[in-house]
């Protein structure tokens, strides 16, 4: 297979495919995150053969000869004999199976879970939009193990670009509580991999055009060609399906990340983007409890999108190569921009989901020095096993955090509390509670 980049879930399927209980691996992801990718790397280093079954191309007869409850498990030996030459005898555990892109009929759900009981080959099934179509009783039962691919996470890029070994001294700061400037070398490559994005194909690319001069040109048409062309294409889809005008609320939230929104009356839409894997929709925490997910409003919600790279590319706007290079050099180089402050936001949102933490924010009110009522906002709030932890992402040189000072004091449950920026200092007197200031970079540490 072509170019393979190590990461996270391999660990995890490999685990399923050496695992004595059977059940069925669902990859879950957004386009392009390299789910099939991965089951094929799984299929080459633990399996004797495997074959990937493309169900957005099968026909009509063929999805009804699958589902034929008399004859379903019949008409795959003989689907297998006729498209892959693999004989009823020769399926067995060496044999993996994928079903790619299963939420194009995820009825095929139920047939699945027959053949994996009455054959002996190993079964996989990916989607990127997997809940989408689904209605009652299409989700999967229980002998399906569900995993997820995100994009590459920070730490995960600068192993592939080789720079991993700037990581741990991260991890001593963070050990030690000792003050220090950030690290500029890492802050640069923060700002690459922003730029960049945490998708296979744009890092690839980055690899290949390096040593180019339009690097980033070259970078920014690889994401409109595999990645931003497939989303946008992938809305139209399902605008039609779902006469939901995915496209233009796409777009919408594009010019609001991070913002928050009213979106009762967007509801459906909004659960079509998240459910497609586009978006993350951060809810606003009715109560700072320990128990978050207990206590949200949903019709409240800051959005972002998955990838930040999918986010730079909308931001340049722009396909000239030389101002393309511009706007990617000036970033990475650390030139302030008034869109410095949505692509921090959305590393720090993307991060939180990579290391599966759902991220919230907490809006509220409190009285002023005059004693006037005055709106606050915490700009994430998630959870972890000491209680909720306060994020605040300060992209720029304000110091000021007067919205987490005044919720640090609002909600005594907040155990933990870190100002994301771009050098450290730990507040000495309140060293477990914080808030202390930790660079943007040392973030993936915070989550482990």
């Amino acid at each position: 297979m072509e170019r393979y980049f190590l990461r996270t879930v391999d660990k995890q399927l490999k685990k399923w495919a050496t695992s004595k209980e059977k059940t069925i691996a669902l990859i879950n992801g957004a386009r392009r995150t390299g789910k099939t990718y991965a089951l094929q790397y799984l299929g080459e280093q633990e399996f004797e053969k495997h074959e990937i079954i493309q169900v957005d191309r099968l026909n009509d007869t063929e999805i009804s000869l699958l589902m034929d409850k008399n004859r379903r498990v019949d008409n795959f030996c003989d689907f297998l004999l006729s498209n892959y030459d693999i004989s009823r005898e020769s399926i067995n555990d060496r044999l993996l199976i994928v079903f790619d892109e299963i939420q194009e009929h995820s009825e095929l759900k139920e047939s699945i879970s027959v053949f994996n009981s009455e054959l002996g080959c190993r079964f996989a099934c990916t989607g990127s939009a997997l809940w989408i179509n689904d209605t009652n009783g299409t989700r999967p039962t229980a002998d399906y193990e569900s995993f997820n691919v995100y994009p590459f996470s920070f730490e995960e890029f600068l192993g592939i670009i080789g720079e991993s070994n700037r990581l741990i001294e991260v991890d001593t700061t963070l050990l030690n509580r000792k003050d220090k400037d950030g690290e500029k070398e890492l802050l640069k490559l923060l700002r690459l991999y922003i730029s960049i994005g945490g998708m296979p194909q744009p890092i690839g690319c980055y690899l290949d055009y390096k040593e180019d001069k339009n690097v980033f040109a070259e970078i920014n048409k690889c994401k409109r060609v595999s990645i931003v062309s497939l989303y946008e294409n992938d809305l139209a889809r399902y605008k039609d399906k779902f006469n939901l005008n995915l496209p233009l609320e796409y777009r919408n939230i594009i010019m609001t990340i991070g913002k928050p929104r009213d979106i009762s009356n967007l509801k459906d839409i909004y659960e079509k983007l998240v459910k497609m894997n586009v978006i993350i929709a951060s809810c606003n925490l009715l109560n700072v409890n320990s128990k978050l997910s207990s206590f949200f409003d949903d019709n409240c919600v800051k959005p972002f999108l998955l990838d930040t790279g999918v986010l730079f590319y909308y931001l340049c706007g722009n396909e000239r190569d030389d101002l393309v290079q511009a706007f990617y050099e000036n970033f990475i180089n650390g030139k302030d921009s008034d869109d410095n402050g949505y692509l921090y936001e959305n590393f720090v949102a993307s991060s939180l989901v990579q290391h599966s933490a759902i991220p919230f924010f907490k809006k509220f009110t409190d009285l002023d020095g005059n004693g006037k009522e005055k709106t606050y906002e915490l700009d994430f709030v998630y959870s972890q096993e000491e209680g909720p932890t306060v994020l605040e992402a300060k992209s720029g040189v304000d110091k000021e955090h007067k919205s987490l000072m005044i919720g640090l004091r609002k909600y005594q449950k907040v155990k933990q509390s870190y100002i994301l920026c771009k050098f450290y200092k730990f507040d000495k007197q309140n060293i477990q509670r914080g808030p202390h200031y930790v660079t943007f970079y040392a973030l993936p540490f915070l989550l482990r």
